[in-house]
């Protein structure tokens, strides 16, 4: 078999939930500081993810109260301190998440003015939950068409995920493939 392409879904992440703790930091007025970001995405079924979740940084402990992030990543969310000299300072936030690497990539603006970027922006602990992705196409294409071994295609795109099985006994032009869909633990 010279190449075995399985497609499936749309392309963007398949996330039903994403989750984590976000080790941030940033400039303000000259001064770096550092806090967390405790964030929680959840598929909004209208194409993208919306935001809840909590900061803790030098302004005081703040809670995220609107949000969205596109399947793409790009991002923005507001959340307002609760306690402490800066209760009530609104912060926005936008950017843009790498899915593969758990990092962000953004700037805040702060309801008296101030704004920045923010330096570092990652998580280690992020956890994801999938919906179901269909698969809607295997295509094989064959290097020589007598080809008489019997391949094994396994795909794995998460630990969570579904894996895809494709098998043929003999490749030919016009060929059939098998297709199962095992779940992780079965």
């Amino acid at each position: 078999v010279g190449q075995v392409t399985i497609v499936a879904g749309t392309g963007h992440p398949p996330f039903e939930t994403f989750s984590g703790t976000f080790d941030m930091s940033y400039v303000d007025r000259g001064k770096q500081f550092c806090g967390h970001v405790v964030l929680e995405l959840k598929n909004n079924e209208r194409g993208g993810y919306s935001v809840t979740g909590t900061t803790s940084d030098a302004d005081g402990t703040a809670v995220i109260t609107e949000g969205l992030v596109t399947f793409e990543g790009d991002a923005w969310w507001v959340d307002e301190v609760l306690n402490g000299n800066d209760k009530g300072l609104k912060v926005l936030t936008t950017g843009k998440f790498d899915w593969s690497t758990h990092n962000f990539e953004g700037t805040w603006r702060a309801s008296t003015g101030q704004s920045g970027r923010y330096t570092s922006f990652e998580s280690t602990n992020v956890t994801k939950t999938f919906d179901s992705v269909p698969v809607t196409a295997v295509v094989a294409t064959p290097v020589n068409p007598t080809f008489t071994q019997t391949p094994i295609v396994t795909a794995v795109a998460e630990s969570s995920s579904p894996v895809v099985v494709a098998t043929a006994n003999k490749v030919t032009k016009d060929m059939t493939v098998g297709i199962g869909i095992k779940a992780p633990n079965g």
